[in-house]
């Protein structure tokens, strides 16, 4: 079947597409939402005054692509394929949250500015 299917790598790189939009946008709209809480700790990652045409100009781009790549029925297949692999994220993270809630909410090692400094000394 799938030999006799041309279309089989254009919906693999269609749906490859769709991915990392869908995930662009996601850190998109979480920057949006919680951006503000951050602002006032030292050491957040600022834009400055280019911060709103930056947000701006990602959102139309976003929309753009994503009208695109969602909106004709062409690429229904593709979406179908990025539809299964976030389902099977789903699942794996819901399995992961039943069986080890703890791994959910802490991580082992250091961090932040900790995991920066090296303790081990040079090595040989």
């Amino acid at each position: 079947m799938l030999r006799t299917y041309t279309g089989a790598l254009v919906t693999l790189f269609t749906a490859s597409t769709i991915m990392p939009a869908l995930l662009y946008a996601s850190t998109v709209l979480l920057y949006i939402f919680t951006a503000r809480r951050h602002r006032a700790q030292a050491g957040h990652f600022s834009l400055g005054r280019w911060e709103i045409p930056v947000i701006a100009g990602a959102l139309i781009w976003l929309a753009y692509e994503l009208i695109i790549l969602i909106g004709p029925s062409v690429f229904r297949d593709a979406q179908y394929y990025v539809l299964g692999a976030l389902g099977v994220g789903l699942l794996v993270y819901i399995g992961q949250w039943i069986l080890e809630p703890g791994a959910m909410r802490t991580e082992e090692g250091a961090h932040g500015a900790d995991a920066l400094t090296d303790t081990a000394g040079p090595a040989r």
